[in-house]
């Protein structure tokens, strides 16, 4: 009987070993991002300009599956959500980005 045992695990794993397919991997994983700095505005023709301080924040999820292996097909595709604000304005943005 426990000879049956270990034949069965060993065909089990030389059938996993020998038989399997390629693998395929894929990456799942996400980041946070943060800016800051100034931005300058300026019109020549009224003569005008003016500066403002700037702050950017946002997080993204990302999906790649250039990491399994060289292939003709690679694909990534990432959600970014970000919120920019300028003085009294402030701009929400949300970018969809896929790479081929």
């Amino acid at each position: 009987m426990k000879k049956r045992k270990i034949f069965a695990s060993a065909v089990i794993v030389a059938m996993g070993l020998f038989g399997a397919k390629s693998v395929y991997g894929v990456g799942i994983g996400g980041y946070v991002m943060s800016a800051s700095g100034t931005a300058d505005f300026e019109d020549a023709s009224l003569g005008w300009t003016s500066s403002t301080d700037t702050k950017s924040s946002g997080l993204a999820f990302v999906f790649d599956t250039n990491i399994s292996k060289r292939k003709i097909f690679n694909y990534r595709g990432a959600i970014e959500i970000d919120v920019i604000k300028y003085d009294q304005l402030k701009l929400d943005k949300v970018s969809l980005v896929h790479d081929f």
